[in-house]
């Protein structure tokens, strides 16, 4: 699923953020409306070739929300990200897994595993789109 005001990254390396989800005057299939974080420019494409080119991203400095603490994005690296917890000082080194839109349309919950030996923790946070 495509979120609006979501981050993704391309796969050749940039970061773009979801402006709209219009559908094709012609076919009425859903389009993407998104623009570069370093790029003023909008571009256009079909959905289904955006979710093969695209994955999600949570770009520096992205605030989180987790029973009433905060966890800011500190580094993406190949695979993880890093989260650091205001009230404890605590990192966390997670995978991003998945976001969907919460029931209250400007919130997301944004789904992260840690792998701890083998087991998978999986954290829930949310954030404001």
């Amino acid at each position: 699923m495509i979120l609006q005001h979501m981050y993704y990254k391309h796969f050749k390396g940039g970061v773009y953020k979801v402006l709209m989800l219009p559908l094709n005057a012609t076919d009425g299939k859903e389009m993407v409306a998104y623009v570069g974080k370093n790029d003023p420019r909008i571009w256009v494409c079909p959905a289904a070739e955006f979710e093969k080119k695209f994955m999600m991203y949570l770009p520096f400095g992205t605030v989180l929300h987790k029973d009433g603490c905060q966890f800011v994005v500190t580094h993406n690296g190949l695979g993880y990200t890093r989260l650091y917890c205001n009230e404890t000082g605590e990192e966390y080194k997670l995978k991003l897994v998945d976001v969907k839109r919460h029931h209250v349309s400007s919130w997301a919950v944004v789904t992260m595993y840690e792998y701890d030996n083998k087991t998978k923790i999986t954290y829930e946070f949310e954030v404001k789109l």
